[in-house]
């Protein structure tokens, strides 16, 4: 992917846009997506969660999908 481009430096903060590398340990089809209550979820494309459910989301992912 090419990661250089002519962004627009004069939109507000809240309307900007980054690329984020994403080193994916898992893949799955969708059919086998999980989804369960009490798991982290954010509409956003990328986030830094610091609660609870976001450390419970991903180690019951690796449990589910064998990951170390």
């Amino acid at each position: 992917m090419q990661l250089t481009a002519n962004y627009n430096k004069e939109s507000p903060t809240e309307k900007e846009e980054h690329i984020v590398r994403i080193d994916w340990q898992k893949t799955v089809p969708q059919n086998n997506a999980v989804s369960e209550i009490g798991f982290f979820g954010n509409q956003t494309t990328v986030a830094r969660p610091k609660v609870d459910k976001w450390d419970f989301t991903v180690k019951r992912l690796k449990e589910i999908w064998g990951i170390e």
